[in-house]
C-alpha cells in the first residue's frame, strides 16, 4: 500500500487530503492498513503534511505531499 500512496502523491503534487489518497485507494479513510502506512511513510520522511485550517467552512485538515 505505501508504494500507491507514493505513486498518488507523486501524480499530485500540489498535495492531496487523506480521505482523497484513501478515495483514490478505493479504501475507508480508517482502515488500519492504511492509517499504518501513511504513518510510516511520515516517521521514514518520505511524505509530510501541512495543516489547512478553512474558516469559511469550519474545517481543519492535513494536505500530504511527497518529500522532495
Amino acid at each position: 500500500m505505501k508504494n500507491e500512496i507514493l505513486k498518488i502523491l507523486n501524480e499530485n503534487p500540489k498535495g492531496m487530503r487523506q480521505r482523497e489518497i484513501a478515495g483514490m485507494l478505493g479504501i475507508w479513510l480508517c482502515d488500519k492498513e492504511f492509517l499504518n502506512s501513511i504513518s510510516e511513510l511520515k516517521t521514514s520522511g518520505e511524505i509530510y503534511f501541512i495543516n489547512h485550517i478553512d474558516f469559511a467552512n469550519a474545517e481543519f485538515y492535513n494536505i500530504w505531499f511527497r518529500s522532495e
